[in-house]
């Protein structure tokens, strides 16, 4: 179809999820389109996966194999270096605050005054056996007084900015840069799920007016909080779609093969309709539960213009929309945005939304940061992008 293609045409995301690994190529983007084209998909079983981290790698190796091989003989390009999403109830974001006298004679600040306030926040943070991900400057003040944009070529004598960290588990980074090693593939990025999610998932206006973005996965549900263009808030519960079929199971007192098939509406048998909307009904009320508590901690219950916008495996459940309007007082869209309906081929699962969200990620908004991988004491590291420059208002 494609002939003798080159990589470097190419972007490719994988999203390694607990029940169903995902993998697009696009072409990289050559004109004003925000959203690249698909040329090549790919899915199969997860293996070796529990709540997002890896428990067998080689398990998970065969995974990957899989995926890489049915994105070449698609595309007939032999893919040397991929994007891959971060997911898994350890990442989490974290807020703090840091300062520091600007160092030129003549009071201007520079991008080493920024790095250096930059750095005394992160000595703020709890980081015992984490890693970060993610390092977003959400404001600045010179001098105590708020400055609205970046702050270099300004003038002042002390310089402070709030820092918005995406932090996980180390050993959890560590593998899975590991798994993709081992197999001859350089990680040229790594994302956490739900930003990389948002970024397709999400338009500018709904980020500016404030939006939440809450993704339902196998055995997790992600969700992240913008405002003002920024993000605010990050964190993976874990509850899932698993917990659905499970719940079905004990309540119809059938086999688990069959609860998967009446949950994703594949299923003639004969069961209580009643019976079946009480038990998904009390599922559902525990997600949004948590999703309520969550926006009550950053206190923007019931305080997001833009509503939530529900996506993955999980979010095909009938009530869930109606659910979510009544219990978290928001307006509500489930399934896959409208912006991401004019892309051809066109996205008709929003379970693809965080691999393709990796394919068209502003990496160029990072700046290079180098992780040690600890998994087996090798010096390998990974180039991380981890600042947004551009994200000021």
């Amino acid at each position: 179809m494609f002939g003798k293609n080159k990589q470097s045409d190419y972007t490719i995301g994988i999203d390694i999820g607990t029940h169903t690994a995902r993998a697009i190529v696009t072409l990289k983007k050559k004109d004003k389109n925000p959203y690249s084209e698909i040329i090549a998909v790919a899915a199969c079983e997860s293996k070796g996966l529990r709540n997002g981290y890896i428990t067998h790698l080689e398990s998970a190796k065969e995974c990957v194999l899989t995926l890489i091989s049915q994105l070449k003989e698609q595309s007939h390009t032999d893919f040397k270096k991929v994007n891959i999403s971060i997911g898994g109830i350890s990442v989490s974001s974290v807020l703090s605050n840091g300062e520091c006298l600007i160092t030129r004679s003549d009071a201007i600040v520079t991008e080493l005054d920024i790095q250096k306030a930059i750095e005394e926040a992160e000595k703020k943070i709890d980081l015992t056996n984490r890693e970060v991900l993610h390092t977003i400057p959400i404001l600045y003040k010179i001098d105590s007084k708020e400055v609205l944009g970046r702050p270099i070529g300004m003038r002042g004598n002390r310089l402070e900015v709030r820092v918005f960290f995406v932090i996980c588990l180390a050993q959890h980074l560590s593998d899975v840069i590991d798994l993709f090693t081992e197999i001859g593939i350089e990680v040229e990025n790594i994302v956490a799920s739900p930003i990389a999610a948002s970024s397709v998932a999400l338009t500018e206006s709904q980020k500016q007016n404030g939006v939440m973005l809450a993704n339902i996965g196998a055995e997790t549900v992600s969700v992240i909080v913008y405002e003002h263009g920024l993000p605010l808030a990050l964190q993976v519960f874990p509850i899932g779609g698993s917990d659905f079929t499970k719940d079905i199971a004990l309540g119809l007192k059938i086999g688990v093969e069959e609860a998967e098939l009446i949950k994703t509406g594949k299923s003639i048998g004969s069961y209580s309709e009643r019976k079946l909307s009480e038990i998904i009904e009390a599922r559902l009320r525990d997600i949004f539960e948590l999703l309520e508590k969550f926006l009550k901690k950053i206190n923007r219950d019931a305080l997001l213009p833009a509503g939530i916008i529900i996506t993955g495996g999980g979010s095909h459940i009938s009530q869930i929309e109606s659910l979510a309007r009544t219990s978290l007082r928001l307006p509500t869209r489930v399934g896959i945005p409208e912006h991401l309906l004019q892309i051809k081929p066109r996205i008709r699962d929003v379970s693809w939304i965080v691999s393709y969200g990796l394919c068209n990620f502003n990496y160029k908004d990072y700046t290079f940061n180098k992780i040690k991988n600890t998994s087996n004491n090798k010096n390998f590291t990974n180039k991380i992008k981890n600042f947004f420059h551009d994200l000021m208002p």
